[in-house]
């Protein structure tokens, strides 16, 4: 069950997931002022001319908050990868117990679900971030970055999603009844 150690984790998780979000709100609102879209558009943009055409509407303002939005990621993934995987791993047991055993590996796969999320954010913000040096000069084809950034963005976005489902579905519920009967 949690630790004290485990409780630290969250609570660190979050914060820094808090922190994080501060500057990235600040950067989206640059973005926001570009008359552009918001970082996410450019995470799936997935060619040279989609990744272009944001550009283009950023302007040299708005990619520059796009770089620093992007680096800004990096704590926040920090942060979303601990308050995912921490619960995930540490009511992985007790869902076991109190349901099937096999469903603790399930508990245990999305804790490495949540991590490999972390991992594919940071290969996209690698890939995003050269794909805004290589932009410099017009005639770069930034559709290697651009792609692998969309198939990076779109798997981790599924891995979340499965992870916050998983949480909410099953181990919240079955956490709280473990402990209503402890």
């Amino acid at each position: 069950m949690f630790t004290a150690s485990w409780v630290a984790g969250l609570v660190a998780s979050g914060l820094v997931l808090l922190l994080a979000s501060r500057s990235m709100a600040q950067q989206a609102a640059t973005l926001r002022q570009t008359g552009g879209p918001g970082i996410v558009a450019f995470e799936l943009a997935g060619t040279t001319a989609k990744s272009r055409e944001i550009l283009t509407m950023w302007g040299l303002a708005g990619r520059h908050a796009a770089k620093r939005n992007l680096y800004a990621d990096f704590p926040f993934i920090i942060g979303y990868v601990g308050l995912l995987a921490i619960p995930a791993w540490v009511s992985a047991d007790t869902i076991g117990n109190q349901t099937w055993h096999w469903a603790e590996g399930i508990g245990l796969a999305v804790a490495i679900a949540a991590v490999l999320a972390g991992v594919l954010d940071i290969a996209e913000d690698l890939l995003l971030l050269s794909a805004l040096s290589a932009a410099d000069d017009a005639t770069n084809d930034l559709q290697p970055q651009t792609r692998a950034g969309q198939i990076c963005a779109l798997t981790k976005f599924t891995l979340i999603a499965f992870a916050i489902t998983w949480l909410i579905i099953v181990a919240v519920p079955v956490v709280l009844t473990a402990v209503g009967t402890a």
